[in-house]
């Protein structure tokens, strides 16, 4: 990988107060997929990504950080570093859409 760009799409259901999310990750300029509408807001449509990446063999799974702050054992490194130690560009964005039809 030489780059790896990440868009997600946010919804907002306001009958249950909830938010989904679906992520279209692009690999070296070419669209891999768009992942399937899940639950999380904020930037957890990265996370969706990360997960997709690491099952589908774009991202190693064994790649581990020392843990942090209270922590006692390792922890996968998250994608945003694991593209910066490896020279990898990465790029994230997101919009809020009205519909949910729009994800």
């Amino acid at each position: 990988m030489k780059t790896v760009t990440i868009i997600g799409r946010k919804w907002f259901e306001k009958t249950n107060g909830n938010t989904y999310h679906t992520a279209s990750i692009i690999v070296n300029g070419e669209h891999v997929i768009t992942t399937p509408m899940e639950y999380g807001y904020g930037d957890q449509y990265q996370r969706t990504a990360e997960v997709w990446l690491r099952a589908n063999g774009y991202m190693p799974n064994e790649l581990m950080r020392e843990p942090y702050s209270g922590q006692t054992d390792k922890r996968p490194e998250m994608l945003r570093s694991y593209c910066t130690r490896n020279g990898i560009a990465y790029h994230a964005e997101d919009v809020t859409v009205g519909r949910k039809r729009d994800l």
